[in-house]
């Protein structure tokens, strides 16, 4: 009698893609839901839910280690899947990477009667900085590359990431009124941009 071979299960770059963005999401409701009444959604970036002093920062520490982690080995997978390294997403790897340094740098409480480092607090958003603007570079390296309406399509999202980060900056001063909207609406836009290329060009051929 012949054998019966079953084939296991292979996971592609592009599931995992979806599993990273799809892990971080979770971790940022689960986080949301067990803040205490102090912390406003409206005011309050995601990262001073993972904030030294906070209770539970480790459910959104794991979150961002995570997703750093996910999403790294699936793009070094995509590039080992492709036989090539497709030079824009060097940058999502870098801006995924950054979220080391981001989860442990400590951002200002919500709570102003816990103490904070300033330099860490300093070094953090420098990081954040650095790291959307790996994202734009990704955007605009996709929208050099690629070719017809899709070029429209990578200028709409490099646009709305800019109008976000430019106006997330803006919103800046002692109240922070709206701030964490703001940071929501450049991860909401940050994290469609990677599952829009994910499904459109997981094979670097179509691009």
């Amino acid at each position: 009698m012949n054998s019966i071979q079953i084939k296991k299960p292979k996971i592609k770059s592009n599931h995992l893609v979806i599993i990273s963005i799809i892990w971080l999401v979770l971790f940022i409701i689960v986080a949301e839901i067990v803040a205490p009444k102090g912390y406003s959604v409206i005011n309050h970036t995601i990262s001073k839910l993972a904030t030294s002093g906070y209770e539970n920062r480790w459910i959104m520490r794991i979150g961002f280690l995570g997703f750093a982690a996910i999403f790294t080995f699936a793009y070094l997978l995509k590039f080992y899947e492709n036989k090539k390294i497709f030079w824009p997403d060097l940058f999502l790897i870098s801006s995924a990477i950054l979220f080391l340094p981001i989860t442990f740098l400590s951002v200002r409480s919500y709570d102003e009667s816990v103490p904070f480092s300033i330099g860490q607090d300093l070094w953090h958003n420098i990081f954040a900085v650095i790291m959307v603007a790996f994202i734009s570079l990704s955007m605009l390296g996709y929208m050099i590359k690629s070719r017809g309406k899709n070029r429209l399509y990578y200028f709409i999202f490099l646009l709305l990431i800019l109008l976000t980060s430019s106006l997330y900056v803006l919103s800046i001063n002692e109240k922070n009124l709206g701030l964490g909207l703001i940071q929501r609406a450049i991860l909401l836009v940050s994290l469609c941009w990677l599952i829009w290329i994910n499904k459109q060009f997981s094979d670097l051929k179509t691009i």
